[in-house]
């Protein structure tokens, strides 16, 4: 199997700058990775206190395949403080329906599991060469690892949730996915110190 093992751009800046007025996810997605920190609340709890964000539109197969960089890419890719890994799927308000965004987070899900020691060789080899990135620092370790399977997040303004409602493509939630949506306005994501994230649905067990 052909598998990508290098330049998941990782702790970085990469590709190009969108304009303010970029209505695409791209501009959700850039948006929120220059707050950097996120912070999941639950039922006005926090429940996941801080999430660095240590990785956008990350690339998940070989730069030969054919469209390989831009076809499959995490959106955001982020830790918490024990270095669980959370992927997030971001959608618009008019992206795309709810049962394929879950195809689509499950086969990234997929993909990273399958190439994530390349990802910790890769951030290994950053942070033994510097420990501040992008606004917050990361100890240096012989080997970084990531702690347990990633955790999904499919990340959308309510207003998402409610259009999806509307068409009839919402679906039962899937417990191994957790459905967010932004505390601020779209248009304030960029001026947030840390990136308030709301569960639209609790687990069965808080219900």
């Amino acid at each position: 199997m052909n598998l990508r093992t290098k330049d998941f751009k990782t702790l970085e800046w990469h590709g190009e700058s969108l304009g303010k007025d970029d209505k695409k996810e791209a501009k959700l997605r850039n948006d929120s990775y220059q707050v950097r920190k996120i912070s999941l609340v639950r039922r006005g709890k926090v429940a996941e206190k801080q999430i660095k964000l240590i990785a956008y539109e990350m690339p998940l197969d070989p730069p030969s395949q054919k469209g390989g960089y831009r076809r499959n890419c995490i959106d955001l890719l982020g830790i918490n403080n024990s270095q669980r890994p959370y992927i997030f799927e971001l959608k618009k308000t008019n992206g795309d329906d709810l049962p394929k965004t879950i195809q689509q987070i499950n086969k990234y899900q997929n993909k990273f599991e399958k190439i994530r020691e390349y990802i910790e060789k890769e951030i290994t080899e950053k942070i033994n060469e510097e420990t501040v990135f992008l606004g917050f620092e990361l100890k240096k370790e012989k080997k970084f690892k990531f702690n347990g399977r990633s955790s999904k997040i499919i990340l959308a303004p309510k207003e998402y949730y409610n259009r999806q409602r509307k068409k009839g493509k919402y679906i039962k939630p899937n417990e191994d996915i957790e459905y967010c949506y932004f505390s601020c306005k779209e248009g304030n994501i960029s001026k947030q110190p840390v990136l308030k994230l709301h569960f639209k649905w609790c687990s069965k067990s808080e219900q």
